[in-house]
């Protein structure tokens, strides 16, 4: 390696080495800001304070009605324990229009179709987790109440009763 005779050689090279680390810097400071950016969005998407759900609006008396057939089906029948269990399925078994399904259920409970019937599966999963007799099994409960995995079960009860399954079972253990 040939090395520089000049002065004015050695600051050239030291002007290049210098820019080039001015570059980099730029670049890490670019990368970084854009990693914050992600983790940031997606931290607020995870921790978002949710919208409360809209409070119920005076249902017509058609909506009466139809909430008290579909009641009457998935929560006497207990239909709800059905994985299964969708706004189109429920559509397509009633012969009700979809619309007309979720509005009734809006505006009768202030909550969405898979909101009531979660509710309804946490309430049965409680009842189930709350048996002296039974074990705290909760992938088994969870598939036993309707829901397709663990983890839906688990972010809907926590969501729901205000803690995870595990914490309700110390406490149901602690209690008795």
């Amino acid at each position: 390696m040939k090395s520089p005779t000049s002065r004015s050689e050695l600051r050239e090279n030291l002007y290049r080495f210098v820019l080039s680390l001015l570059l980099a810097a730029a670049v890490l400071v670019a990368t970084l800001v854009r990693l914050h950016n992600i983790r940031h969005k997606w931290l607020s998407r995870r921790t978002a304070v949710r919208r409360p759900e809209n409070p119920p609006r005076e249902p017509s008396a058609e909506e009466q009605r139809i909430m008290e057939d579909i009641s009457r089906l998935i929560v006497e029948h207990k239909e709800y324990l059905h994985p299964e269990l969708t706004l189109g399925s429920l559509s397509v078994r009633t012969g009700i229009n979809t619309t007309y399904l979720s509005r009734a259920v809006n505006r009768t409970t202030g909550l969405g179709f898979s909101r009531w019937v979660n509710e309804l599966r946490v309430a049965e999963a409680v009842s189930r987790l709350s048996d002296p007799e039974r074990t705290c099994n909760f992938s088994q409960i969870a598939y036993e109440v309707g829901f397709n995995d663990r983890t839906t079960f688990w972010r809907a009860f926590k969501q729901i009763t205000g803690s995870s399954p595990r914490e309700f079972c110390k406490k149901k253990c602690c209690d008795s």
